[in-house]
């Protein structure tokens, strides 16, 4: 339970980052954050 909440969490956090790093290219990965479904 709390490791899928932890999960989603870091997904989001993480896809962030991705995103920050991904801003040329958009569409890069998920765009709605890959723990957060």
């Amino acid at each position: 339970m709390i490791n899928g909440q932890e999960n989603a969490l870091l997904g989001a956090f993480f896809d962030t980052i991705l995103q920050l790093f991904n801003a040329g290219s958009t569409g890069t990965g998920s765009t709605n954050g890959g723990g957060v479904a």
